[in-house]
């Protein structure tokens, strides 16, 4: 299969704002896109979960995640992560480990990685639950997916698959900006290009 172009795939945020984003405009409590829109796992080349810890990215727990955030008023970028996908591998390649989205993350916000396959124990909303089951809970049906939330916790958005770094770079500016709050991202895109 040939590198999936995210502009094409069923890619949606879901906002407070209720801004869409790549032409969807769904809401918290409706699923993300089918699996097919996601990037199959066997499409890359296996690689042992070690090499995920290789980004230099400094992914914080959910719990000590969401402590953080909220001390310090920080946005929380969270990404579903399984051992098995390789798109999660290429994101780690390809996009976490390119200096500048990893600086825009460190500077921005608060950065989450969630594994599918994890029997680690989190506070979610008032529940201890496990990573696995805090997947389930939040609706990621296909990875890598990657959700924002406020400083406070609540959901701006989710966007399942993979994401290619220029994408990625300006998905950050947007989340951090505040525009998701008022507009959708091609009308914010598209003013950032004129």
């Amino acid at each position: 299969m040939s590198k999936l172009n995210p502009m094409t795939l069923a890619v949606a945020i879901l906002s407070l704002g209720g801004a869409a984003f790549l032409g969807y405009s769904l809401k918290p409590s409706v699923p993300t896109p089918p699996p097919q829109a996601q990037a199959p796992a066997q499409d890359i080349p296996f690689e042992s979960s070690q090499d995920s810890s290789n980004t230099g990215l400094n992914w914080h727990t959910y719990d000590e995640g969401i402590a953080l955030a909220k001390a310090t008023g920080k946005p929380v970028f969270v990404q579903y992560y399984a051992t098995w996908c390789g798109y999660c591998k290429k994101m780690d390649r390809e996009v976490f480990s390119n200096d500048k989205i990893r600086d825009q993350i460190h500077a921005q916000f608060v950065p989450i990685r969630v594994t599918e396959s994890s029997g680690n124990q989190v506070d979610y909303q008032g529940k201890k639950v496990t990573e696995k089951e805090l997947t389930a809970m939040a609706g990621v049906q296909g990875f890598p997916t990657m959700e924002f939330l406020s400083a406070e916790g609540q959901a701006i958005g989710k966007i399942p698959g993979y994401i290619g770094p220029d994408e990625v770079t300006s998905l950050l500016a947007y989340i951090h900006s505040g525009s998701y709050k008022s507009q959708d991202f091609n009308s914010w895109r598209s003013q950032q290009k004129g």
